[in-house]
């Protein structure tokens, strides 16, 4: 039997939840077994989505953010450490293969999950990586361009291949001559299956929080206190928080919130958070890449709230890429949230849902 291996970057639950529908089409080759590999809470949750399928608890890459820095320069400092990381996950790679017999390799940013001999592909959506600084860009994404063309097959991008109906803008198109780039188009998690989805009354925002800590709790704490506003709530109905976090209690956050109208959750599994997404008439969550896959099919129906996390600037250019292209998108800094979420949510009395 051929065995394939399917490793997930633990960087909040984005990577993971992707990784998803990718699972499940191999799972759909019967002559062929799923090894699941990664790392923290992407491991878990993968686990918790699949109990049956055996799975290999890879080094994490552990990585810092520093309070005052952008990511990439926080990564910057660690890279010597990362580098190591990524040496020893494919040195380990090397020693389960002797064992395992890999057929296929798919590795979502896990950059030593490769294997010469082996076909081994990427999942990845910065081919090109932002730092926002054009000289620094050039660089960085000429080494990283090297190191993809020279350790993977193929690169499977999930966007659509035409420019112009891009999710992703510059991260994921541009001249890549040698480079082999695969557009399998958006990934979600939630839409695998047909779900029996009952309509509910009333204005509802959902707030979709996620992200990787201290930056998710602090996001968490910043929206929970603007949406307990009395001026907010004469307006809305019900507002439904999900923190995005694998495991933990349903309940609601009673010491942080006092209304009755804000229904908090802690952990939505897939089924839940479509009904959330398409009963709400405003939806607010970070700009990461798998967040936005989730939320593309309701983009033309919805009122719209980016909040990049502060210092990503990945996540910075797709919001205000976003909101330049879609005019249901308005994005805000994490900084001004407690000033202009309010006056947006108001400004969307006329929106219409599904």
């Amino acid at each position: 039997m051929e065995r394939t291996l399917i490793a997930s970057l633990n960087w909040g639950l984005g990577h993971a939840t992707r990784c998803v529908p990718i699972i499940e089409k191999e799972l759909e080759n019967k002559n062929q077994e799923v090894i699941i590999a990664s790392s923290g809470v992407a491991l878990e949750f993968l686990l918790n989505r699949f109990p049956d399928i055996p799975f290999i608890d890879l080094p994490d890459y552990q990585i810092r953010y520093h309070k005052n820095f952008p990511v990439w320069l926080s990564i910057v400092f660690q890279f010597p450490r990362i580098v190591k990381t990524v040496y020893n996950e494919h040195r380990s790679l090397k020693a389960l293969n002797k064992q395992l017999q890999f057929s296929k390799i798919i590795s979502d940013n896990r950059y030593g999950i490769w294997l010469q001999g082996v076909p081994s592909n990427m999942l990845i959506h910065q081919v090109n990586i932002s730092t926002k600084w054009r000289l620094i860009d050039r660089v960085v994404n000429g080494i990283h361009q090297k190191y993809l063309r020279e350790y993977f097959d193929e690169l499977w991008v999930p966007d659509f291949k035409e420019e112009q109906t891009s999710l992703g803008g510059y991260l994921t198109h541009g001249h890549f001559p040698h480079l082999k780039i695969n557009y399998i188009g958006p990934l979600s998690h939630l839409n695998q299956k047909e779900v029996s989805i009952p309509k509910k009354e009333g204005k509802r925002i959902f707030v979709l929080i996620s992200g990787n800590e201290p930056k998710r709790t602090r996001f968490e704490k910043r929206v929970l206190k603007v949406m307990d506003n009395e001026e907010l709530l004469n307006e809305i109905d019900t507002i439904v928080v999900a923190g995005g976090k694998v495991g933990k209690s349903k309940k609601s956050k009673k010491n942080q919130v006092k209304s009755s109208k804000i229904q908090y959750h802690a952990f939505m599994n897939a089924d839940e958070l479509a009904a959330e997404l398409t009963n709400s008439d405003i939806i607010i969550c970070r700009s990461g890449y798998s967040s936005l896959m989730d939320i593309y099919p309701f983009l033309k129906q919805k009122k719209i709230i980016l909040i990049p996390t502060p210092g990503q600037t990945e996540q910075e250019y797709l919001a205000e890429y976003w909101a330049e292209k879609n005019p249901n998108v308005v994005w805000i800094p994490e900084y001004q949230v407690s000033k202009k979420l309010i006056v947006n949510i108001s400004d969307s009395s006329e929106l219409v849902r599904l």
